[in-house]
C-alpha cells in the first residue's frame, strides 16, 4: 500500500465533509479566503503525492501544489460543473503542471 505524505496544516482527504463543491466555487470566484483554505485543505495532500509519484522529489512535489492553486486562482471563473466535477478540474489542472514541470 501506497504511503501519502501529508503537507502541515492538511487533514486526511474525506475525513471531514466539506462544503458543496459549486458553493465552494462561488465563494473561491468570488476570492473567498476561506474557500481558498478549504480547496487548499481538500486537495493539496492529494496533488502533492501525485507531484511526489509523477516527479520524483519533495520539493517538485511542493512547487507543484503551488504552481496549481495559483493556476486555479487565476482560471477560476473558467470552472465548469457541467463539464468537470471539482475534483476532476483541480486534478486536471494539477496534472497538466505536472506534465509541464517535466514528468
Amino acid at each position: 500500500m501506497m504511503q501519502t505524505t501529508m503537507l502541515p496544516g492538511s487533514i486526511e482527504p474525506g475525513s471531514t465533509p466539506g462544503p458543496d463543491p459549486q458553493d465552494l466555487m462561488d465563494r473561491f470566484n468570488r476570492r473567498d479566503p476561506l474557500a481558498a483554505r478549504e480547496l487548499y485543505r481538500r486537495f493539496a495532500p492529494r496533488i502533492y503525492g501525485m507531484g511526489k509519484e509523477m516527479l520524483g522529489s519533495q520539493a517538485e512535489a511542493e512547487q507543484l501544489v503551488q504552481d496549481t492553486f495559483v493556476h486555479l486562482w487565476r482560471t477560476a471563473t473558467g470552472f465548469d460543473p457541467a463539464r468537470y466535477s471539482l475534483d476532476e478540474w483541480v486534478f486536471l489542472t494539477a496534472f497538466r503542471a505536472a506534465r509541464g514541470a517535466g514528468a
